[in-house]
């Protein structure tokens, strides 16, 4: 619960009408700006962590976007455990 995408930092009360977004929702405007800089392909893409998961999966759903792909401590999903230690922060 981090950063500008979550109710806790904007101080919004919980509720289901927050905006849920996803990766792939992170994914799609990171494209969507490189278009308007005029950027048609990246060298590499790399990341570490969440970083490596946003990596993973522009690599995934824009291949021809991607040069190659460096992940750092990065996964493809959370699982439980992983979802649990983030709460527990």
């Amino acid at each position: 619960p981090y950063g500008s995408f979550s109710p806790r930092s904007s101080g919004a009360p919980r509720s289901p009408d927050f905006p849920r977004l996803t990766v792939r929702d992170n994914v799609r405007a990171q494209v969507e700006a490189l278009r308007l800089l005029g950027v048609r392909k990246l060298a590499f893409v790399i990341g570490g962590s969440m970083g490596g998961m946003l990596a993973l999966e522009m690599a995934v759903t824009y291949p021809e976007w991607v040069g190659g792909l460096v992940v750092i401590a990065g996964c493809a999903r959370h699982d439980a455990w992983q979802i649990g230690l983030n709460e527990a922060q």
